[in-house]
């Protein structure tokens, strides 16, 4: 039987923040990106809380720590993916034991 797993809004603003905070790292990395912020207009979807203008602070400061990093020349979308840690521990971890 399979079960669902129910998130709070709490958890949802989380999940979105963190994927638009992925998203615009991303464009950072292609390069110069503005941002203008229009307070006067109206906000068409007001139940999704997302901060905007913390939004960016956080990518922004994100962004210059990974530049600044011996890795700043490097997508951390290029980053290898451990599949199995278990293989990763046998066949690296045993040897220098």
């Amino acid at each position: 039987m399979a079960e669902t797993a129910k998130i709070n809004r709490t958890e949802l603003l989380e999940i979105i923040t963190s994927m638009v905070i992925e998203v615009l790292f991303d464009l950072m990395q292609g390069g110069q990106v503005s941002c203008h912020f229009y307070p006067h207009k109206k906000v068409l979807y007001p139940s999704v809380l997302l901060d905007p203008e913390q939004t960016i602070v956080t990518t922004w400061k994100s962004w210059q720590n990974w530049h600044r990093s011996t890795l700043g020349s490097h997508s951390p979308n290029e980053a290898p993916v451990i599949k199995s840690l278990e293989k990763l521990k046998k066949r690296y971890f045993s040897k220098n034991l």
